[in-house]
């Protein structure tokens, strides 16, 4: 059973009548999370609990933005998966610039030739 959640505001949920309760309070299904960044730690694995507000969360957090609703205050921001201190991915790395077998780049042209 996913966890509970808090509730984005104080406002029910507007639904059909006669339709289910919902309190949008309680999170869904697991949803893998990968963070590409320069500063994103080399093969790490997070065990904390986040939602889709914790993205939200980590931006307000780091540019002093506030919350837009009580979920994204109150969820968790991903610090974990990231050092800033020292960022594992501060230089790009060198990639190679392949060959090119000019025949094979010609038989291909040929093939499209009008």
């Amino acid at each position: 059973m996913p966890p509970a959640a808090c509730p984005p505001d104080d406002h029910p949920p507007d639904v059909a009548p006669g339709g289910p309760e919902v309190g949008f309070d309680q999170l869904g299904i697991r949803v893998p999370m990968m963070v590409v960044s320069p500063f994103a730690k080399k093969h790490f694995v997070g065990h904390q609990t986040y939602d889709h507000t914790s993205i939200v969360r980590f931006i307000q957090a780091r540019f002093v933005i506030p919350a837009l609703t009580h979920r994204d205050a109150n969820a968790e921001a991903p610090w974990e998966m990231f050092d800033f201190d020292a960022p594992p991915h501060a230089t790009a790395p060198q990639i190679p610039i392949p060959t090119v077998d000019q025949a094979k780049i010609d038989a291909c042209a040929a093939i499209f030739e009008e």
